[in-house]
C-alpha cells in the first residue's frame, strides 16, 4: 500500500506562528479603522511539515489579555472584549503552483475552545472564530484532520 503524503505549508510557521490583529470595538473581520495593532502567538503541534490522511494538526492560543500595541508600545487591557478572534483560511496549491483552490472542506474540524462566527461570505475558503477570554487569558484550541492529499496553506488573519 502506498502512503500518500499530505503536505501542509504554513506561512512563516513551523511550530509557532504569530497573528497580527487590527481591531476596533464591536467590529470584526472587515475592520475599516485601526486603533490598536498587536501580535498573539499560535502554537501548532505536532510540528510536522508532512501529514498523512487522517492525521490531526492542532492550533492553540493561550495569550494574556493585556497586549502590547505595536505602534505606541502601550499595554492595552483587552479583558472582556467580546470580538477578539481570527479568520482562518485554507487553500490548496493548483497545477500552476498557485494557492487558488478553496480547501476548507477538505478537512474535518474540531473546535475545543472558542466560538465559530457565522460566515456566509465564503465558507469553503475561510471561517471566523472568536477567542475565549478566561482567567486573564485569551484561549483558542482548534484541530484540522486531513481528508485529502495535496499541498495546502493554512493562514490566520
Amino acid at each position: 500500500m502506498v502512503i500518500k503524503k499530505f503536505s501542509i505549508l504554513l506561512i512563516s510557521v513551523l511550530s509557532v506562528s504569530t497573528l497580527c490583529f487590527q481591531c476596533k470595538e464591536k467590529i470584526r473581520f472587515d475592520c475599516a479603522e485601526t486603533i490598536f495593532n498587536f501580535e498573539i502567538g499560535v502554537k501548532e503541534y505536532p510540528g510536522k511539515n508532512t501529514f498523512h490522511v487522517g492525521d490531526t494538526m492542532w492550533f492553540e492560543i493561550y495569550s494574556p489579555d493585556i497586549l502590547k500595541d505595536l505602534i505606541t508600545n502601550n499595554l492595552i487591557n483587552y479583558n472582556g472584549v467580546e470580538n477578539l478572534g481570527s479568520v482562518i483560511g485554507v487553500q490548496q496549491l493548483d497545477s500552476n503552483n498557485n494557492f487558488i483552490i478553496k480547501a476548507f472542506n477538505r478537512f474535518s474540524h474540531v473546535l475545543v475552545k472558542g466560538k465559530e462566527v457565522t460566515n456566509n461570505m465564503d465558507p469553503e475558503l475561510f471561517r471566523e472564530y472568536l477567542f475565549e477570554d478566561k482567567n486573564g487569558h485569551y484561549q483558542f484550541k482548534y484541530a484540522f484532520v486531513a481528508h485529502d492529499t495535496g499541498i495546502f496553506r493554512i493562514s490566520f488573519y
